[in-house]
């Protein structure tokens, strides 16, 4: 019975969906990365990553926008890397730049052509394995990420995130 397995799990959900997100709490890969950084990169200063593509290949419903926001959310608040803004944010702040230089005071107006550009990209893949059996079931999550040099295209760090979640389904009653 699957009902062993519940101390061992992450949390444990009265019906299929609810709780938290599959993902959990992603402080993990923050601390793998920054780890890394001391040892891969020799440095302590900021490194400039930009976050991409993190796919969901689960069955399950996974806003991919605001699990990229929780992990920009982590890494900014960690101090490990600098995240630069995303192609679709860098649009709507360069048209903010152009229309100042016409429309601010000029002790106002910010810089033409001062952005920082990324040196890494971060990808990655969240995955599902499912293993039940009757009403009972356990969901491993795994949450992949791995660090590329934008300019070598070599991956310099691989992390990795993992989340169990037991769930027990309720009985449907006609």
């Amino acid at each position: 019975k699957f009902s062993t397995f519940k101390h061992e799990c992450d949390e444990i959900i009265a019906s299929r969906g609810g709780g938290t997100p599959p993902f959990g709490d992603l402080s993990q890969l923050v601390v793998e990365l920054g780890a890394a950084k001391k040892i891969v990169f020799k440095t302590e200063k900021m490194l400039n990553q930009i976050i991409v593509d993190m796919r969901n290949l689960t069955y399950e419903h996974i806003a991919v926008g605001t699990f990229v926001k929780d992990l920009d959310r982590a890494f900014v608040n960690s101090g490990v890397v600098r995240v630069v803004a995303s192609k679709e944010e860098r649009a709507g702040i360069r048209d903010e730049r152009a229309d100042q230089q016409s429309n601010a005071a000029p002790e106002t107006r910010t810089r033409m052509a001062r952005e920082q550009g990324a040196q890494y990209l971060l990808q990655g893949e969240v995955q599902e394995i499912v293993d039940g059996a009757g009403r009972e079931q356990v969901r491993y999550f795994q949450v992949d990420a791995s660090l590329v040099d934008l300019e070598s295209n070599a991956k310099v760090w691989v992390g990795q995130h993992k989340i169990k979640k037991y769930v027990q389904r309720r009985h449907l009653t006609p």
